[in-house]
C-alpha cells in the first residue's frame, strides 16, 4: 500500500505542475521569447505540460498496475479487496484524460486511502 500511495502522491504533484504551466500565461509568453531567441522549440510550455501529463498517466497506469496483482491475490479479505477495486475504478482513465479530470481523480483516491479506509484494514 505504501508505494501506491507515494506513486498516487508523485502523480498528483506533478499533474499540478501541468496545471500551472498550462494556467500561467504570463510566464509562458516570457519562455517563449526565451525560446525564440536560443532557438530552442522543443521546450515549449504545452510541450512541458504535455510531459508532465505523460508521466502522471504512466504513474497512473503503474498504480493500476499494481491493484491488479494485489487483487489476484487469493488471500484478501473481502473488505480490502471491495476497496481496492473502488480504488482502481477511481483510477480508470483514456488517453484523452483533461488535467482537471486526472486531477480530480487523483485527489480522490489519495483521499480514500488518507482517510483510513486503507490503514484501517491493514494494521
Amino acid at each position: 500500500m505504501e508505494k501506491i500511495y507515494k506513486k498516487l502522491r508523485m502523480a498528483y504533484a506533478k499533474i499540478l505542475v501541468a496545471e500551472n504551466i498550462k494556467r500561467n500565461k504570463r510566464n509562458s509568453m516570457k519562455t517563449l521569447y526565451v525560446l525564440a531567441i536560443t532557438g530552442n522549440i522543443f521546450a515549449t510550455p504545452d510541450f512541458l505540460a504535455g510531459v508532465y501529463i505523460s508521466s502522471t498517466l504512466s504513474d497512473i497506469k503503474k498504480v493500476r498496475k499494481m491493484l491488479g496483482k494485489a487483487l489476484k491475490k487469493g488471500e484478501l479479505s473481502p473488505e480490502m479487496r471491495l476497496l481496492l477495486e473502488q480504488l482502481d475504478s477511481v483510477l480508470e482513465t483514456g488517453k484523452k484524460a483533461g488535467i482537471y479530470d486526472l486531477k480530480m481523480r487523483l485527489a480522490e483516491a489519495l483521499k480514500m486511502l488518507e482517510s483510513g479506509m486503507f490503514y484501517d484494514i491493514i494494521a
